[in-house]
């Protein structure tokens, strides 16, 4: 029984289980730092400016007041873009006064996560065409702006009529803008331009590359 478990014992110490345990932590401290290179290279190659933008854009939509409603009763309210699209996606405006609710926002949360992975579309598919995923954000909240307008008009009526257009106008001025929403205007101009930039030199390379042939034969 001893000389089996001494057996075992130098069987688990033997020289080449050490090289193996040395070999597989090599292995893996390899493998490490290949993950820690490649995210290096690619954060490298996104560039700071568009990550703290992403940073930005998320902070406002998730965090930040979006816009403010001034009520006579419970006072005023405030709401992140995200609440919106909550509020959207339920169809239901007067909803905006229960604050214990948190509607889902389904396909509209679904759209804003696409539109905060836009402008990093085209470092995954190449095609220029992806260099316009930048847009999408500034697209999107047009888009929701338009959406919360048209639901504004439906819960206050057509406003034809003198009460219910007075109404209308009293509605939308208690309405105000909040932090969010400038500063996602900003991060998503930022985007635009550099979408805009970065489609205009890749279309222009492009039309380089195909009129050099051209010049060579002439």
């Amino acid at each position: 029984m001893w000389k089996r478990s001494r057996s075992r014992l130098t069987a688990d110490t033997s020289p080449s289980r050490l090289a193996r345990e040395q070999a597989e932590a090599a292995a893996a401290g390899v493998a490490r730092q290949k993950g820690e290179n490649l995210a290096s290279s690619r954060l490298a190659k996104i560039g700071m400016p568009s990550l703290a933008a992403a940073g930005l854009l998320a902070a406002a939509w998730f965090f930040l007041t979006a816009a403010s409603i001034q009520f006579p009763f419970p006072g005023r309210l405030d709401f992140t873009f995200w609440q919106i699209l909550g509020f959207l996606n339920a169809g239901n405006v007067p909803e905006l006064l229960d604050r214990s609710s948190g509607p889902s926002t389904g396909l509209y949360g679904l759209a804003a996560v696409v539109a905060l992975a836009g402008p990093f579309i085209h470092h995954f598919w190449k095609d220029k065409r992806a260099l316009l995923g930048g847009l999408l954000p500034l697209a999107f909240m047009v888009i929701v702006g338009i959406a919360v307008r048209s639901s504004i008009h439906g819960a206050l009526g057509d406003g034809n009529a003198d009460l219910g257009k007075q109404t209308h106008d009293e509605t939308m001025k208690a309405v105000s803008l909040g932090l969010g929403t400038y500063l996602s205007i900003l991060a998503s101009l930022y985007f635009t331009f550099t979408s805009a930039k970065g489609f205009l030199v890749a279309k222009a390379s492009e039309g380089e590359g195909l009129d050099a042939p051209q010049r060579k034969a002439a």
